[in-house]
């Protein structure tokens, strides 16, 4: 979870909550990060689709960095709370609810023209430590919880033994990032039958256990 910032307030337990003002600038930033990537994103164009002036924005947030990391915050909510809700269904198989992680983030990439892998790339060279500090977190996070489901698809016998937790894991990771190269560097926008047909490979032949005979 991403912990106190200039960006936002803080709660009681050090997590960032934001203004409705802070919102509404957040999904402005968004909408101008789908349409001219990362490198389009100027608090000068920001402050334009809020309809005042520059400096005016920065009375909300004091510089580019805080708002960025503020996105990567909407990100982690976006990206993270579904997934948790999913591995939490402890009802269903395993694999199933891989399936539908996985699904989840390849519908976000789609949704928001491969945001996750610019603020990964942004935060790895910014020289302001919060934003890679940030984004560690969100992938610790997520690599944290698709380790643990397929450590319970080891106990339970749904998932390959051979497939070792850490592996399997980047594994996972690896296949939406994939995905979210080619949209960026190929302009591959990934057809729902692209993606579907991608989630059920890997569930039938990454995940599955191999049969005896």
């Amino acid at each position: 979870m991403i912990t106190s910032a200039t960006a936002g307030n803080t709660t009681g337990n050090g997590t960032m909550d934001f203004t409705p003002r802070q919102e509404q600038i957040l999904d402005k930033a968004l909408e101008l990060i789908r349409a001219e990537g990362l490198a389009g994103l100027t608090m000068r164009k920001v402050a334009g689709l809020m309809g005042f002036s520059e400096p005016a924005i920065y009375r909300h947030f004091k510089t580019k960095q805080d708002l960025v990391l503020g996105i990567i915050r909407k990100l982690e909510i976006s990206l993270l709370e579904p997934m948790q809700v999913i591995a939490a269904q402890t009802q269903r198989p395993v694999i199933e609810r891989i399936g539908d992680i996985l699904a989840h983030h390849l519908n976000l990439i789609a949704d928001n023209n491969a945001l996750p892998i610019l603020l990964f790339a942004e935060a790895s060279v910014s020289p302001d430590e919060r934003l890679g500090k940030a984004m560690a977190e969100v992938f610790g996070s997520y690599e944290n919880l698709l380790k643990s489901l397929i450590g319970e698809g080891h106990r339970s016998g749904e998932i390959n033994p051979a497939l070792p937790v850490d592996d399997g894991a980047l594994i996972l990771m690896g296949a939406p990032t994939a995905c979210a190269l080619r949209l960026r560097l190929l302009h591959d926008v990934s057809q729902n039958t692209r993606r579907a047909r991608l989630v059920k490979f890997i569930k039938s032949e990454v995940l599955k256990p191999l049969e005896v005979n």
